[in-house]
């Protein structure tokens, strides 16, 4: 029976062709312009699209499972695919043998995080960095390099003087403290308060190493100190946030603990909003003596 043009196009467009015999058969999908196989120089149907191997499959679909083909999964398209989207083809070998930059460098740096050496060398570059010297940092014990999350080398901005009693608001791993305890000396002292338990914990090891006794760590909140009025000659605090963060609370407290003419030094940038919420805690006299650091004073 002969078939029409009109109808030997819908025969195509349905994924089928008449074969010589008159049965119909799946269309097959050749590339390019090949008739080997078979093949009538035939696309797959408007709903079906060609894939590798010369099969068809549904549009939305994955190429049939070959060895080469894979359905890429949501996230992939950095890995090989080649849709950005999920669902689209996408090659084994792309999928599993490239990494992107951005992978590698995550994995050298999961390495470095494990090696002690490198663990150390990052430690004592960013300390030098915002301010503290060799001679610091050769002082220090190791684990208190290593847990220093300061800001800036606050100590050296205090200008701490022997016999001064020193409270670090918010000390952390106690770097700033066991710093301060060198310069106030055997008459001064130094009290680092903190509300992490683990914090204190290690703290308390760092000193145990350097064996000071004119230093120690409390637990508290800032807002709350565990200090007498008019106790400390000068209040650090590093990368806490206390004037920033504006809270009327802390500010007061820091101002309470403070002898007449005692000073805070801490980490921040002093804005006219800063400088009034210092003052209506009682400091008068606020500066900033360089970037990032503000020193303000109550009056004797």
């Amino acid at each position: 029976m002969l078939v029409t043009n009109w109808a030997y196009h819908n025969s195509l467009e349905a994924g089928q062709a008449e074969n010589p015999a008159g049965e119909k058969t799946a269309t097959k999908c050749c590339a390019g312009d090949s008739k080997a196989g078979g093949c009538h120089k035939a696309e797959c149907s408007r709903t079906d699209r060609c894939c590798s191997k010369g099969k068809c499959c549904a549009k939305g679909k994955c190429c049939p499972s070959d060895g080469e083909k894979r359905c890429c999964q949501k996230g992939e398209a950095a890995k090989g695919c080649q849709k950005q989207s999920k669902g689209g083809c996408c090659s084994k070998i792309a999928a599993t043998a490239k990494r992107s930059k951005g992978q590698l460098r995550a994995s050298a740096s999961k390495k470095a995080s494990k090696d002690p050496a490198a663990q150390w060398a990052k430690a004592v570059a960013r300390l030098k960095k915002i301010g503290y010297t060799d001679e610091d940092i050769a002082y220090l014990p190791r684990g208190a390099v290593l847990a220093s999350a300061g800001a800036k080398n606050v100590v050296a901005y205090a200008d701490l003087k022997p016999g001064e009693v020193v409270v670090d608001l918010g000390c952390g791993g106690g770097i700033d403290c066991l710093l301060a305890a060198r310069l106030v000396g055997p008459k001064g002292k130094v009290i680092g308060v903190d509300m992490s338990e683990k914090a204190l914990a290690t703290a308390r090891k760092n000193l145990k190493e350097l064996g000071l006794k004119n230093v120690e760590f409390r637990r508290g909140r800032l807002e709350k100190l565990p200090l007498p009025d008019a106790s400390v000659d000068v209040a650090i605090s590093n990368c806490v946030g206390i004037v920033m963060r504006g809270d009327a609370a802390v500010l007061s407290e820091a101002a309470r603990v403070l002898k007449p003419g005692g000073r805070l030094v801490t980490t921040g940038r002093l804005r006219d909003e800063y400088r009034a919420k210092l003052k209506a805690a009682g400091f008068t006299t606020v500066e900033q003596p360089t970037k990032g650091m503000i020193v303000a004073k109550k009056p004797k």
